[in-house]
């Protein structure tokens, strides 16, 4: 049962979004999140009653973080009112859940492991057909800006809404299906399709103009392409990419496709600052795991007199900055 929950979240995966359902107040649920929380609570129900439990390389690091972050969370529950408090402890039961599959899968047979990386591509590519839907028929998705997405254009997003976080899977897809290309021993079929993957991941991830992606990309294909001794294809690849930057079209109406555009740089760099601001108010502890948003308004360094309604609100650019003044200690 657990693993026929795990195979139906990677089929829903490629909603995204779109499978997003508001419930005021700050709190928004993922078909995704609840599907995720089923499958852990299945397993550890299972382990429980036949009461085994493997550790794992990660199990130690994953407690001691949980740990952190709900300390640093109770400490702050003189200052945060409980609606506050309800809404911050909801990431804490999501980060759970999500650290929870790792343990999931560690508990899969030999054979299911070895379909798991297929099967991620296979989820990729309908995240990806649906990109290309988005891109042609609905290039334009400022009018969800009232929403608290931010206002892309001429930019692929697929069901994401967001052309980092798409180009981040976009990035995972192809070095999954190079690697399985050129590692699993594949048929002649699987070949076809992983090929096709890697080129539609490829076309895609230019499309998001996605820098950040692009760079990970590139580190990515370098470590990976190395580790498997294919240097040539490599050079190969790195020379599509360059290529792919050159022939993008630049000329559209849009800041997003504008590869030297500092716009999202300077919106980085403010998020940077008032990370940093709170991070001074809270040096020990953090200011809370998921309480972010309410040390803002309470710091009055918000960028929005609607910052509940802003998506990300919850978090900074910088990850180590987040972390930081999250559970830092």
């Amino acid at each position: 049962f657990v693993r026929v929950l795990f195979i139906f979240l990677l089929v829903i995966f490629p909603l995204g979004q779109i499978g997003r359902v508001e419930l005021g107040g700050g709190v928004n649920i993922l078909l995704n999140d609840v599907i995720v929380f089923l499958t852990v609570v299945c397993w550890l129900a299972i382990r429980i009653k036949h009461k085994t439990f493997h550790r794992n390389i990660l199990t130690k690091p994953i407690l001691i973080f949980a740990a952190v972050a709900l300390f640093s969370l109770l400490l702050r529950i003189g200052s945060l009112s409980p609606p506050q408090l309800f809404v911050s402890s909801l990431y804490f039961v999501r980060w759970i859940s999500y650290a929870g599959l790792y343990f999931v899968v560690c508990d899969f047979d030999k054979v299911v492991k070895q379909r798991i990386p297929h099967w991620l591509v296979g989820s990729s590519m309908v995240l990806v057909a649906v990109g290309f839907v988005q891109y042609f028929l609905y290039p334009n998705i400022r009018n969800l800006y009232y929403a608290g997405w931010d206002d892309h254009l001429y930019r692929m997003v697929s069901s994401f809404l967001d052309p980092n976080f798409f180009g981040g899977i976009l990035v995972l897809a192809f070095l999954s299906a190079t690697s399985l290309l050129f590692s699993a021993k594949p048929t002649k079929q699987q070949q076809y399709l992983l090929f096709c993957m890697m080129i539609a991941s490829f076309i895609s991830l230019l499309l998001s103009y996605s820098r950040g992606s692009f760079f990970s990309f590139i580190v990515g294909a370098c470590v990976l392409l190395l580790l498997m001794r294919k240097k040539k294809l490599f050079f190969l690849i790195a020379s599509l990419f360059a290529i792919g930057l050159i022939l993008l079209p630049k000329d559209l109406a849009s800041e997003g496709v504008e590869l030297l555009r500092t716009a999202s740089i300077k919106a980085r760099a403010e998020s940077v600052q008032r990370a940093l601001v709170i991070f001074k108010d809270h040096p020990l502890f953090g200011a809370g795991f998921n309480s972010y948003r309410y040390a803002q308004e309470a710091k009055g360094v918000s960028t929005s007199n609607v910052w509940g309604d802003i998506h990300s609100a919850a978090g900074t650019d910088n990850s180590f900055l987040f972390v930081f003044q999250v559970v830092y200690f």
